[in-house]
């Protein structure tokens, strides 16, 4: 993030709510994924240097 970068600590706390909501509905998706058999971090379409 380099030497400045700052985080907003004025931000309101509807963001930091709507941040966690994110976190905690990817986190169950995720979970939902793998329970599947799937791997969460591997698209179905995804091309890349790395494929």
């Amino acid at each position: 993030m380099g030497p400045d970068f700052r985080r907003d600590t004025g931000a309101s706390d509807e963001n930091a709510l709507l941040n966690y909501g994110y976190t905690v509905l990817r986190a169950a998706t995720a979970r939902a994924v793998v329970a599947a058999g799937l791997h969460p971090t591997i698209g179905p379409f995804i091309i890349g240097p790395s494929t």
